[in-house]
């Protein structure tokens, strides 16, 4: 079996916040972040502390992540793109280089999901914050 970054990324996720379980690996269709944010960790929990305990690099690796399919627990993902979204340095000297292409994804994946013909009961309101959010870093990214 191949391990992906993704897969990684949300080992450390989970392990960051001190949360002991067991993560799926690509099963019942969602990824091991996925099933680790959506369906485990409460972000407010995640993010209560500064700085927060998850890295840049996994924070981008989740925003990118839950970014990719926004058609299922919509809100719930939105609610953890924008935590994430928010503890993003974008001037971090590590990502910044690699940053740009991933928010322009996740910006162009916001915005189709606004423009879907029936978005999630609650969504718009979220839809419409974290593309102001994402924008924002893209605005600071270089």
């Amino acid at each position: 079996m191949i391990i992906g970054l993704g897969f990684i990324y949300s080992l450390a996720l989970f392990f960051s916040c001190g949360f002991q379980s067991t993560v799926i690996v690509q099963g019942d269709g969602f990824t091991s972040s996925e099933f680790v944010c959506v369906f485990q960790v409460d972000p407010a929990t995640v993010f209560a502390t500064t700085p927060t305990p998850l890295s840049q690099g996994v924070l981008l690796s989740l925003v990118q992540q839950l970014g990719c399919d926004l058609g299922s627990d919509t809100v719930r993902k939105l609610t953890w793109i924008q935590e994430a979204a928010l503890a993003l340095n974008p001037t971090d000297p590590m990502l910044a280089p690699h940053m740009r292409p991933f928010l322009q994804q996740l910006y162009q994946n916001l915005v189709l999901q606004m423009e879907a013909p029936n978005p999630a009961d609650g969504a718009l309101a979220s839809l419409r914050l974290v593309i102001h959010v994402v924008n924002s870093l893209l605005t600071a990214c270089k």
